[in-house]
């Protein structure tokens, strides 16, 4: 059982509300949340097709009280014996029940943000409030409701925004845009405890702003099928005739 000053302890070496406990029945394991490398990390395994990017990442965040300084956004050179120890307990649950593997690893991820359902709504002058929860079937059941504001991108803003995307590695372009656009005073938190949320809003929501109701689609204006390149009514009564 791992106790809420046992959590204090860990926060004391990896950051104020950056460690978090799952538990999965009665076992209990305590993590830090993600930073920007780790991330990074899954990003790359994901464009890799690598699919134990998330349970992989959780590995690399577990922690535990037995040694709270281990297991630090920078990796150790030398992992102590606790860690290792707390390491294998959870590869030993994730062999006798593997469905864990993702329930935890996609729970570990919801927390740093991953899988949130967004809504934007204008609020004017270019502006608008955006809503990330965490869906009702979440693994994690974090029940997270994160409100900022954000504004849309100037042309050259775009313009960069598109050049990051086609010539840099992922999270370049999305960090952009969340650095540039998102205007509220709690942007760093949110960023701090959520990275996977920065990365999905640069994503889908940010460069989109402003272009809602404005969906692209070739003009029909008549019904049925246009008649083949160089073929007429003309010609075709002039070979009946």
């Amino acid at each position: 059982m791992i106790t809420q000053e046992q959590v204090k302890k860990l926060e004391q070496y990896h950051g104020e509300g950056m460690v978090f406990v799952l538990c999965a029945g009665d076992d209990e394991f305590a993590f830090r949340r993600p930073s920007e490398l780790d991330v990074d990390l899954a990003l790359v395994d994901m464009g890799n097709g690598k699919f134990t990017h998330h349970e992989e990442c959780a590995i690399r965040c577990l922690l535990t009280p037995a040694a709270p300084a281990a297991g630090g956004a920078v990796v150790d050179k030398i992992v102590p014996p606790e860690l290792v120890a707390e390491r294998m307990r959870l590869r030993a649950l994730w062999k006798a029940a593997p469905f864990t593997r993702d329930s935890i690893g996609v729970g570990f991820a919801e927390v740093g943000g991953w899988n949130l359902e967004c809504d934007a709504q204008a609020i004017g002058g270019g502006r608008y409030k955006i809503i990330a929860r965490t869906p009702e079937n979440s693994p994690s059941g974090a029940g997270l409701a994160i409100e900022l504001t954000a504004r849309i991108l100037a042309p050259e803003e775009y313009s960069e925004q598109r050049k990051r995307g086609q010539t840099m590695p992922e999270g370049a372009a999305e960090r952009y845009c969340y650095a540039e656009q998102v205007d509220s005073p709690n942007r760093d938190e949110v960023a701090r405890l959520h990275p996977y949320l920065v990365i999905a809003l640069g994503k889908t929501i940010l460069p989109t702003l402003g272009s809602e109701g404005r969906i692209v689609r070739v003009k029909k204006f008549e019904a049925g099928q246009r008649p083949a390149p160089g073929s007429t009514s003309e010609t075709q009564a002039a070979e009946e005739t």
